[in-house]
């Protein structure tokens, strides 16, 4: 639609204002900052999010849909980083930084209920 009525007018794309109608991407270019960095920057921000996580006293975070926000946020990002060391595809770097900075991430949860603390 926008490009039948930048053509009718005669104006194009790029005649809307800076930064309009921009995708994260394209935003970062323009930026000067290439994506292989900002994928990079927030690789080490969530794996810093997910120690701290831990650090909190909190288990492994879950990826199923029922869970919200953080916990939500980390179990997907850690999920796929289980997934892409069973393809092989997980650079060495990042495995080892992960296993440095959250130990047993490749196990994550144990199967069954929580044991509950009984006096």
């Amino acid at each position: 639609m926008r490009v039948r009525q930048s053509i009718q007018t005669g104006s194009s794309p790029d005649d809307r204002g800076a930064g309009a109608g921009l995708g994260g991407h394209d935003r970062q270019r323009r930026e000067g900052k290439p994506r292989v960095e900002a994928d990079d920057a927030r690789w080490h921000e969530r794996l810093a999010k997910l120690k701290a996580y831990r650090a909190a006293g909190n288990d492994w975070p879950r990826h199923q849909a029922i869970i919200t926000g953080e916990e939500h946020v980390l179990g997907i990002w850690l999920h796929s980083q289980r997934f892409k060391l069973r393809r092989g595809e997980l650079d060495s770097e990042r495995a080892a930084a992960l296993t440095a900075s959250v130990p047993g991430w490749q196990a994550g949860r144990k199967r069954g209920r929580r044991p509950t603390d009984r006096a």
